[in-house]
């Protein structure tokens, strides 16, 4: 049996309220030590506007600024002097170090927190109550127990393991550690830190990974030091750090082999026994973990898809695409594709910047297959490897694997590998140390992902972006408050009072809450009274579900709001449109919408829509009436799925554009949705339209249950692109070796586009279409242009994570 509660105790909050030193006060005025929540929220807003000394004393010598006894301090020292009472965190210390082999010109300070009291301060937090995983267990979608999921730690083998080895009931506290060197200053000097963070891989991936989520604390900091050995300086700081991570880590190692009874966020208390599940990799001979009970290497060092994955895209596949296409023609290829909402736009290209931020990096792979496709140097098996290197990236980001999913990681992986020597022998791998192998680090550690899925779960859970946040909000942020001298002491003096003050925010909501569900009390009983016996009388074992849903919805980070019950979406199964609160136009006439939106067949498909909706319009008479001769229009829509691996969850939202002409934009802007399938289409599936026109008619009969209609102009498979069937039904079919869907415009017999009107709920997904530009991006092409002369399109499977898992 694992994870069992062996008894019970009070939660962390109502621990720390009524063990601090100043609880007694505090039961008499909860803001202690300051005067009231005026005074505390001028101290709470001060702290947070991460400034100076100076700026915070220049603040106080305003003449509106407020004064003595209105409130309780006057200058920033006094400020901080009350923040320093508040309750505590886990509390700082420093020690000297040194290692064997190297001298420095100063003494080496590390700073750094107690490990298990970090690592217990987020294991019992109350506010992750609902987010956490004590117990390891495997998960299969079939009754034969063939299709097993990997999600959580707790879902993979490592955990599983472990638990087989351990006393009986025993929690294991899944310890996640991250370290790595910043730099501070920007464009001059050469300040940077190197940090260490923990965090407990108890907490739930989808609130763990969330920089808003509070489930990292900064645990060291590693003295930067320049050693006099200079040939040796890399292997000395490589020791350095590992010594300084035995001081930090010792009691958590002590935990590892003797289990703790830790609270959790309930305030259960369970026998828990430290499993280091995550830490960055760093050569040393002896390494911290050496000693660490189950500690397994070959398991906790897992992939990291920003270093790793990402960086590698960057620095090997996109400099074998400027060698195959050069930097002006790959630049051009970028340029005139379609902007789209979200993302990134390189109007000018992208290779003239020799460094791009994560979220730039992940934009480029998006289009990075499409724009490769047709070019003369791409041949055939050079675009089998960098689609099979594509896969392989966006499959290894999936937030759960199944067995099957793992078959595609495999097969990706191999695409790449059966297929490289293409590469090699276009050039791209050619000099006196490559030789046209592809010795790549970065690329040989992708053999081991598919293991690592199966031993931690989910491998995108432990992507460094989430300490590379921590390095902007605990170290980035903490030093510009500093005055630049003997920083580093200064940064985590920072820290402590940044954790007090939210702390102390999330005890004074919860103590509110509290109070506020006091049961009936005598007469004459003071508010201090009956603050003071619900304190001792309140059921501490287990927050109530009001005070803890309270606290959730104010600290925590929001969970993404679904639409699919908006009273201004149109929903279907899948999909919510949610519709402007205001028309773009109204009242627009049908003869002006036809010329502003350039669709002069809009009037035939309106007569054609109705004719098949059966509304009841005349047609005895030479002329065919409409229910409406003028409309409202919207500029745009946003359409939101639902989670593709969880239907009880929605994704964040997406704008469609229907833009008409303007000053800015003389073409107007036109995104493209994927439809249900077209009533008078010969080819099974939904359909690709381009939106131009977003609408609701004025209705003479003032009907009310009419809904909101689209005007799209239809895309059907390109020539060469479908496929007869063993039953028969024609389907469209993805070209070979890229292995993307062709489209092209469907088009009338007298040549002109073809265009139908849907209703919007007919709507299935945005999407997104890339020109096929042939062998060289045409010199007229831009990216309000290429839409409308390219003659075919590939539907970008890479447009974002959810499309590539539903159209791959």
């Amino acid at each position: 049996m694992a994870g069992k509660v062996f008894d019970f105790g009070k939660n962390r909050f109502s621990e720390t309220w009524n063990s601090d030193q100043f609880s007694g006060e505090r039961h008499l005025n909860p803001y202690h030590p300051f005067n009231d929540e005026r005074d505390w929220e001028l101290a709470k807003w001060l702290q947070d506007l991460n400034v100076s000394m100076e700026k915070v004393d220049a603040f106080f010598k305003l003449k509106l600024a407020p004064r003595k006894p209105d409130i309780s301090f006057t200058s920033c020292k006094e400020m901080r002097e009350k923040i320093e009472k508040l309750p505590s965190p886990p509390k700082w210390k420093e020690t000297e170090v040194s290692v064997k082999g190297g001298t420095t010109k100063k003494p080496l300070t590390l700073l750094y927190r107690d490990g298990l009291e970090c690592f217990k301060y987020l294991f019992g937090n109350p506010l992750f109550q609902n987010h956490m995983d004590f117990i390891p267990r495997r998960v299969y979608t079939d009754d034969k127990q063939k299709e097993r999921l990997y999600s959580e730690i707790m879902t993979g083998d490592y955990v599983w393991d472990v638990q087989d080895n351990v006393g009986a009931g025993e929690t294991l506290g899944l310890v996640m550690l991250g370290s790595d060197k910043t730099h501070l200053t920007n464009h001059q000097g050469d300040k940077e830190c190197h940090c260490v963070y923990i965090s407990c891989g108890n907490i739930l991936k989808s609130l763990r990974t969330k920089a808003s989520g509070h489930c990292w604390l900064m645990i060291a900091q590693i003295p930067v030091a320049k050693f006099h050995e200079q040939e040796l300086q890399g292997l000395l700081s490589n020791r350095l750090y590992h010594e300084c991570m035995d001081i930090v880590t010792a009691t958590m190692k002590k935990c590892s082999a003797v289990p703790e009874r830790m609270a959790d966020p309930s305030g259960n208390i369970r026998l828990t026994r430290l499993l280091l599940a995550l830490v960055g990799l760093n050569g040393v001979h002896l390494p911290f973990w050496r000693d660490w009970e189950s500690a397994d290497p070959s398991c906790f060092l897992a992939p990291d898809a920003l270093h790793q994955w990402h960086k590698f895209f960057v620095d090997h596949a996109v400099k074998w695409a400027k060698y195959l296409l050069g930097n002006d023609e790959i630049d051009r290829r970028m340029s005139v594709i379609q902007p789209r909402s979200g993302c990134r736009h390189f109007d000018d290209g992208f290779t003239r910047f020799k460094q791009h931020t994560g979220r730039e990096q992940r934009d480029i792979e998006r289009v990075f297959v499409a724009v490769l496709a047709g070019h003369k140097s791409v041949n055939v098996k050079i675009m089998r490897a960098f689609r099979g290197l594509m896969d392989f990236i966006y499959v290894a980001q999936y937030e759960s694997h199944s067995t099957e999913t793992l078959s595609y990681l495999r097969d990706a992986l191999k695409q790449f590998h059966d297929n490289k020597v293409a590469l090699s022998k276009a050039g791209v791998r050619d000099g006196k140390m490559k030789k046209g192998k592809f010795n790549i680090p970065k690329l040989e550690l992708m053999q081991n992902v598919e293991r690592l899925i199966k031993a931690l779960g989910s491998v995108a859970q432990f992507s460094s972006d989430q300490t590379e946040r921590c390095h902007i909000e605990m170290a980035k942020i903490p030093y510009r408050s500093t005055n630049r001298k003997e920083y580093a002491s200064q940064m985590c003096r920072f820290l402590d009072r940044q954790e007090r003050v939210r702390l102390f925010d999330w005890l004074l909501e919860w103590n509110k809450c509290q109070t506020d569900a006091t049961a009936d009390f005598p007469a004459g009983t003071t508010a201090a009274e009956r603050r003071h016996s619900n304190m001792i009388t309140s059921d501490d074992r287990h927050m109530r579900q009001s005070t803890y849903e309270h606290l959730v919805n104010i600290f925590l980070p929001a969970t993404v709001p679904s639409y699919f019950e908006h009273k201004r979406a149109i929903c279907n199964d899948t999909t919510a449109i949610i519709i402007p609160s205001r028309h773009s136009q109204r009242h627009l006439g049908l003869i002006a919408a036809m010329a502003l939106y350039g669709i002069p067949d809009l009037r035939k498909e309106l007569i054609q829509y109705f004719k098949s909706a059966d509304f009841g319009v005349d047609r005895n008479g030479l002329r065919v009436l409409l229910p409406f001769n003028t409309m409202h229009t919207w500029w745009n829509v946003s359409v939101q799925l639902r989670h593709p691996q969880d239907e009880d969850s929605a994704l964040p939202k997406v704008k469609v554009l229907a833009t008409p002409p303007s000053k800015n934009l003389p073409l107007g802007r036109y995104n493209f949705v994927l439809c249900k399938e077209s009533p008078d289409s010969k080819v099974q599936g939904h359909f690709v339209g381009q939106v131009r026109l977003l609408f609701e008619g004025v209705y003479h009969d003032l009907r009310k249950d009419s809904v909101p209609l689209a005007y799209v102009q239809v895309f059907q498979p390109a020539r060469n692109s479908t496929s007869k069937q063993k039953d028969g039904v024609i389907a469209h079919v993805a070209d070979d070796n890229i292995e993307m869907f062709r489209v092209e415009r469907r088009l009338r017999s007298d040549g002109s586009r073809k265009g139908v009107i849907i209703r919007l709920d007919d709507i299935w997904r945005p999407v997104e279409l890339i020109p096929r530009y042939g062998e060289n991006c045409p010199e007229n092409w831009t990216c309000d242009t290429a839409v409308e002369l390219a003659k075919q399109f590939y539907v970008n499977c890479f447009a974002d994570k959810t499309t590539f898992q539903e159209v791959y």
